[in-house]
């Protein structure tokens, strides 16, 4: 189970909209704990690696792996107290489409 699922299961009203690791809506940083954001096929289109670095998150597409604290955009806007999260990047990484394979890359 994600994390964001999670949290709405336990009545918790976090900020969502596409919930598939696209637009950044649900991110939110880890303060403790570990998580696996495996099932993002790729997550520096929307969270940098500095960002994940600093414990950003996506909350629509990771799954606990302890118990975690989370920090989410209601806690602290779009602020770290590091630098103000631009939203998503819309950068590829080059990470293979899994139905295109690398048709899309530009030639």
């Amino acid at each position: 189970m994600y994390i964001l699922e999670a949290a709405e299961q336990a009545g918790l009203d976090l900020p969502a909209t596409c919930k598939a690791g696209i637009c950044g809506t649900c991110v939110g940083r880890i303060a403790q704990g570990q998580i696996d954001p495996s099932d993002i096929a790729d997550i520096e289109f929307t969270i940098t690696k500095e960002e994940q670095e600093q414990g950003l998150a996506m909350l629509c597409m990771s799954r606990p792996c302890s118990d975690l604290v989370i920090e989410t955009q209601c806690d602290w806007g779009y602020s770290l107290g590091v630098k103000e999260w631009e939203g998503a990047t819309g950068k590829f990484s080059g990470t293979p489409d899994p139905l295109m394979g690398n048709k899309w890359k530009e030639e």
